[in-house]
């Protein structure tokens, strides 16, 4: 209750202040902040609480309530909504008023999604990450796919160590995936939707930081319409952000150490963030926060 207190103070503003502010002090491992242009909402998930949540208007509801799921990301492609059952092994497939519509269990050529993270839709599909195995030293077992509705779910690439946030960025021609464990953000050229190329470093998040937590990486991420990248660093309780080319600008400081997930707001005048303050307590309590972009400090470890 102490540690609430003082969140609320540090972001709590008088009535007729704008932003920031908390606007869930207490999810459920929050997770997969999307915010939806095309209806002015904010979605995310609460895995340990099988839920998607929608903030519009200044009020919540639930958007989709499962089971078996274990979400973690949401997106939108096309018409339809794409959730990544992250617990659960899936993709659920919902309509716009999140009733379901199919569950996708393997891609095209026979291979099971195992624990499907994080997703970006790039207007008409969606390209998901399939993270392996959260351990340092486990083989790299992560993947990347690509799902369009009428189509199968495609396999792009895999040996990842560790594939978490994806960040669809067809103006720079590219898609951005955070390689957790490896603790970088890798640059995948795009030929097309669903086609990419050969990754190169977009950054390397342990010349940024120090890092003592082994656990410490790139989660999700998020692109401003200005051109800067945002990346929720998980165990780093901070949002670092990038111009275009990978040039650390500065980052936030958060007051949740497992930093999930960043999205953008549609003015692009402010972020979302979300995480959780301990990885070891269930049921991985933590707030979902707005902040302004000028709150951005200098990036110090």
């Amino acid at each position: 209750m102490r540690r609430l207190l003082v969140l609320l103070a540090l972001f709590a503003l008088p009535a007729h202040a704008q932003e920031p502010g908390v606007l869930d002090p207490e999810a459920y491992y929050p997770e997969g902040l999307f915010w939806d242009q095309r209806t002015g909402a904010l979605f995310y998930a609460e895995m340990t609480r099988e839920r998607v949540r929608r903030w519009q208007d200044g009020t919540f509801t639930d958007f989709v309530a499962t089971e078996s799921c274990g979400p973690t990301a949401v997106a939108r492609a096309g018409t339809v909504f794409v959730i990544a059952c992250h617990l659960g092994g899936h993709l659920l497939i919902v309509d716009e008023a999140g009733t379901l519509v199919e569950r996708i269990f393997e891609s095209s050529n026979g291979r099971n999604l195992v624990d499907p993270n994080d997703l970006s839709g790039d207007g008409t599909g969606v390209y998901v990450s399939d993270s392996g195995s959260f351990s340092p030293t486990a083989p790299a077992t992560g993947a990347l796919l690509y799902w369009q509705p009428g189509h199968p779910l495609r396999l792009l690439a895999t040996g990842l160590q560790y594939a978490n946030g994806v960040l669809a960025d067809p103006e720079h021609g590219r898609l951005l995936v955070s390689e957790h464990l490896a603790r970088r953000i890798l640059s995948f050229p795009l030929r097309g939707p669903g086609e990419i190329e050969m990754p190169s470093v977009f950054a390397d998040i342990s010349a940024l930081m120090q890092v003592q937590d082994p656990w410490t990486g790139p989660d999700g991420l998020d692109r401003g319409p200005d051109g800067r990248i945002y990346a929720g660093i998980y165990a780093g309780a901070r949002v670092l952000a990038f111009d275009p080319d990978g040039k650390a600008l500065g980052q936030f400081a958060l007051p949740m150490t497992f930093t999930t997930s960043v999205a953008v707001a549609g003015d692009g005048r402010s972020l979302f963030a979300c995480g959780a303050y301990d990885n070891r307590l269930a049921p991985y309590l933590g707030p979902v926060l707005q902040f302004p972009v000028t709150a951005m400090q200098p990036v110090a470890p």
